[in-house]
């Protein structure tokens, strides 16, 4: 029987979310939704010169483990560029698929792990990630 997929402390990381504060003129956005689940994550960044994450908000309409996910990211972005969130969510997709073990980059992300053995999440889990693609994808095209 797989573990329980809703922790305590993935409520926690869904809930702090509640107060996110968002940037008033980014440097480029972008939203990534889930044809699986209805997911929704949007997600603004400021860049430094060099393309590195100086701040970053979301606005999210998913499950706790989406938004869980998603607050990982927000604690674990600033100081990261377009490769840094590309090996990271690579990793998480390899896990997740059950062709990897679970990235070491990021301590938070043992919290998901529970998430492995319900793929209907997989889809949620990665959004944050793909937005913040999206988002690099978008600075990069201006």
């Amino acid at each position: 029987m797989p573990e329980p997929l809703y922790s305590r402390e993935i409520l926690r990381l869904a809930m702090s979310l509640a107060s996110d504060n968002e940037i008033a003129e980014p440097d480029c956005e972008a939203d990534a939704r889930s044809k699986l689940c209805g997911s929704e994550v949007a997600v603004r960044l400021k860049l430094d010169r060099l393309g590195t994450i100086t701040a970053i908000s979301f606005s999210v309409r998913a499950c706790a483990m989406g938004q869980a996910s998603t607050a990982i990211v927000k604690q674990n972005a600033v100081g990261k560029n377009c490769a840094d969130i590309a090996k990271i969510e690579n990793a998480l997709t390899g896990f997740l698929s059950g062709e990897a073990g679970l990235p070491t980059d990021w301590p938070e992300l043992a919290e998901l792990a529970a998430a492995q053995a319900y793929p209907a999440r997989h889809a949620a889990i990665l959004l944050p990630y793909k937005a913040v693609l999206a988002a690099f994808a978008a600075a990069s095209a201006e």
